[in-house]
């Protein structure tokens, strides 16, 4: 097998290849919108079949330009020489700039120095001299920022709400990356779980656990909240939330009204920042036994499907925080664990 090397540009474009020796065998230049306007090839090359160049070309994306024109940016097609996408976006990333609001164009109208490879949101291709998916439009994002954006992006997306709460955990992995703390920082603002409760973090085991029954004065615990929480991020209260939408019959709440999303993922939360154990004892707790020493069990919104929902969850958060699921691939479990067959 041959080994050769793409060295590309500041906005990641494959400019030149090489062999393992360091010698070049091609090259490729771009106009500014990604129209290629050079190639080279080593005349030495003389192979059967001919010497074929990369297909990851401009900004890195595959190329489809030989076969009608295109070039694949994962959530649209972008046409180089119109410099506009063919598709219009299906949010608007970022609403305080006036750019944004042009849905066909690519790169916030600036390709020399913005890129965007999710073909949702553009980004400074070159910080602090190197490429990081990680700057949002110049910078690092700030979390409620990126909550901010993320919100939008759920309220958006063009699925049901499990559908939606999967993709929006890619568009938020997207910018965070392997970053843990802050992909859950930020997926805590948008799903996290209202109510008067208590803060998740600072708390003990046991306060977790009381969180399916009662607070400590006696009052009912109606959910736990990250620190720093802030209720003007989360889609809770949308109505595109306030069902089952999209969940397996065995995960969603009998009478179909419950935010199972919010249900869901609260037990997400406690599985990752209380363990596993302390959030399969909540969600028992809170399903089996919450009510039961004032003779009204089951209450509404207490059922075995909500049970087996948030058994799911826990058992999700705790193999995020062990690393056994990356943020990368949360929105794919997602589907697979509470979705229909």
């Amino acid at each position: 097998m041959k080994v050769e090397y793409l060295i590309g540009d500041h906005l990641g474009s494959t400019s030149l290849t090489t062999d393992s020796n360091g010698n070049k065998i091609s090259e490729l230049r771009y106009k500014p919108w990604g129209e290629t306007r050079y190639t080279w090839t080593d005349p030495s090359l003389d192979t059967t079949p001919a010497y074929a160049m990369t297909r990851y070309q401009y900004t890195g994306q595959f190329s489809y330009e030989s076969e009608f024109g295109l070039y694949f940016y994962n959530a649209r097609w972008y046409d180089s020489y119109l410099n506009h996408f063919t598709q219009p976006d299906s949010i608007v990333p970022n609403p305080g700039d006036s750019q944004a609001w042009d849905r066909y164009a690519y790169a916030n109208n600036n390709p020399v120095k913005y890129i965007d490879p999710s073909g949702h949101c553009s980004f400074a291709a070159m910080e602090r001299g190197e490429c990081t998916a990680a700057d949002l439009n110049g910078g690092p994002p700030d979390i409620n920022e990126l909550a901010t954006q993320a919100m939008n992006y759920a309220l958006a997306y063009d699925g049901n709400a499990l559908e939606s709460w999967a993709a929006t955990s890619d568009f938020i992995a997207g910018y965070t990356g392997d970053d843990v703390e802050m992909y859950m920082a930020v997926m805590d603002r948008v799903f996290g779980h209202l109510g008067d409760g208590l803060q998740l973090e600072g708390n003990t085991s046991r306060d977790c656990f009381l969180c399916g029954v009662k607070n400590p004065d006696g009052s009912l615990n109606r959910g736990l909240r990250p620190t720093g929480y802030y209720d003007e991020y989360t889609v809770n209260n949308d109505p595109k939330f306030e069902n089952s939408d999209g969940f397996n019959p065995a995960f969603a709440d009998p009478d179909g009204t419950n935010n199972q999303v919010q249900h869901t993922y609260f037990w997400v939360q406690v599985g990752y920042h209380h363990g596993l154990t302390t959030a399969l004892a909540g969600n028992l707790s809170h399903e089996f036994l919450e009510g039961r020493d004032e003779g009204s069990w089951p209450r509404p919104g207490q059922s075995v499907a909500d049970y087996n929902a948030g058994e799911k969850g826990a058992v999700l958060g705790a193999a995020i925080y062990n690393g056994l699921v990356k943020p990368q691939q949360v929105g794919t479990y997602i589907l697979n664990a509470f979705g229909n067959p």
